[in-house]
């Protein structure tokens, strides 16, 4: 019964930051995250420790969020936008981890520890972008395809970059034969899981044809599972959760296992923010905050610069392609998973370790406040630069004709 207890204090405690969210007109997952560090185990009013049963939910919420998505994003629209999600997430790639790396080596923590903080800063938080797209009602929005496109691209880059980064971490060295096995059990599983949206649903289709209550039970079922086999493949299990949302997105049942699953999913995508506020340790943040800061504006600005380059290759409008990088801004769970294994590195001096891993946190925290505050003020930010660029192309005299 005592397990109970951390889950109810949660639960009210997202409540109030919900409200508090939706009173100021902002995206609850920043109130999340800071009711998580007020309530969490860690000063300054160390209440609640770390629950067992409140981290399960929490690691469903990712999933069920993927899921979620993946109903709403068939397997046809993904391979329509694959050129684009391709440019989109190459880019992002070229941009975004140079310049972790480079953070990294500023700050005096060597070529491994720059390579560390060049995957911390270069992936965005699916979660919390999803999370503010749905809040926002942005799901229909001309950029939304392109960043899910380019969130898609970065769970896959960095499922592999984390197995690279494993091997350094134990080793100090990179080893072949387990970095080309992992890519090709990612590969395989990405192209069953295409295939079975795309010419198994006959199969899938009657197994899903259920009552709603066994509706829920096959489908929680099939996403938690799906998701601990993508794990087992070195895959995200967010990752192995949108593809099977996919899947179902193929067959008559998909609007109807939606609307089962968005109770449990927004109870357990609002744990999962308050869980990473509690694991937050603010003891260890006020050494890295100038750092955090500098690199906050940086990553920021080169985010934007990734969403205004591929979005005007994929000939989105200027504003379209401002969303898009503004978009992606938000950092979260792939950098602390990071984080925890540069701190655990043996290769690694143990400060330095330990350095990075307070760094990310409140690189994190602040990202995960200032990602979902701009996507709500962005389309107040934009709007006065469009209506001059509309008053100043009305006021153009006309062309003389000859």
């Amino acid at each position: 019964m005592n397990d109970l207890l951390p889950l109810g204090v949660a639960a009210l405690g997202v409540y109030l930051a919900g409200r508090l969210a939706g009173t100021l007109k902002q995206s609850p997952v920043a109130a999340y995250i800071l009711a998580g560090i007020l309530l969490g185990p860690f000063p300054p009013f160390p209440f609640l420790a770390q629950n067992q049963v409140l981290s399960g939910l929490a690691d469903l919420g990712i999933i069920f969020l993927l899921f979620y998505l993946g109903v709403e994003f068939s397997v046809g629209r993904l391979l329509q936008a694959g050129k684009p999600i391709l440019w989109g997430g190459t880019a992002d790639v070229l941009i975004n981890l140079p310049i972790g790396f480079l953070l990294g080596l500023a700050a005096g923590w060597g070529v491994l520890g720059g390579l560390f903080v060049a995957g911390i800063v270069y992936v965005s938080s699916s979660g919390i972008i999803v999370k503010a797209i749905l809040d926002l009602g942005r799901s229909a929005n001309p950029e939304t395809e392109l960043t899910l496109g380019v969130l898609i691209f970065e769970d896959l880059f960095i499922a592999i970059y984390l197995t690279i980064m494993a091997s350094v971490a134990s080793l100090g060295a990179i080893e072949l034969l387990p970095l080309l096995w992992a890519l090709l059990k990612a590969t395989a599983f990405f192209a069953l899981m295409v295939a079975l949206a795309r010419y198994g649903t006959k199969w899938v289709a009657p197994i899903l044809a259920q009552p709603d209550e066994l509706l829920i039970l096959i489908l929680f079922g099939i996403v938690t599972l799906v998701g601990v086999g993508a794990e087992q493949l070195g895959i995200s299990a967010a990752v192995g959760a949108f593809l099977a949302g996919m899947v179902v997105a193929e067959t008559p049942e998909a609007p109807r296992s939606a609307r089962l699953l968005t109770p449990l999913r927004d109870l357990c995508v609002a744990l999962f923010f308050f869980n990473v506020g509690m694991e937050l340790d603010t003891r260890t943040l006020g050494g890295v905050a100038p750092l955090v800061v500098g690199a906050v504006l940086l990553t920021s600005a080169t985010k934007v610069f990734t969403g205004l380059a591929a979005g005007r290759f994929q000939r989105l409008s200027q504003r379209a392609a401002l969303a898009l990088g503004v978009n992606l801004i938000a950092r979260g769970e792939f950098s602390l998973v990071l984080a925890s294994l540069a701190a655990a590195s043996p290769a690694l001096p143990l400060l330095v370790g330990s350095t990075i891993q307070s760094f990310t946190a409140l690189y994190v925290l602040v990202m995960a406040i200032l990602g979902p505050l701009l996507m709500t003020l962005q389309p107040r930010l934009a709007a006065p630069r469009l209506r001059r660029r509309t008053s100043a192309q009305t006021q153009q005299p006309p062309a003389q004709s000859p």
